[in-house]
């Protein structure tokens, strides 16, 4: 099969769907965002109990994004695997609450 020139180089582009102009309104979103939530941490204390999957999440998040020197192949992935678990069990928990909420829903039309 023939070599693309362009597969021994790193490309400068974005990936396809993240043009510069998309990339700085997803990055000026999540700052709102993140804006947002620490005041609502702040002004609501009991937020942190209730969402403690979601904190601990953004926490990993943050920790590895914030990082001010460079960390080994090993710890890296460390902080992704810890983010990939967290991220599953708040998609089981989320799957389980759509379960629950369908069977109360179907308890309550059979009735």
């Amino acid at each position: 099969m023939p070599v693309c020139p362009r597969d021994n180089q790193c490309s400068t582009l974005p990936p396809p769907g993240f043009t510069d102009a998309n990339v700085s309104l997803k990055r000026e979103h999540l700052i709102d965002l993140l804006k947002n939530i620490i005041d609502k941490c702040q002004h609501e204390p009991s937020f942190l109990a209730q969402q403690s999957k979601q904190t601990d999440l953004l926490i990993s998040i943050a920790q590895l994004t914030l990082l001010s020197t460079p960390i080994s192949p090993n710890d890296r992935q460390g902080f992704l695997n810890n983010i990939v678990t967290i991220t599953q069990d708040l998609l089981s928990d989320e799957n389980n609450k759509e379960i629950v909420l369908s069977v109360d829903s179907c308890k309550e039309y059979s009735n």
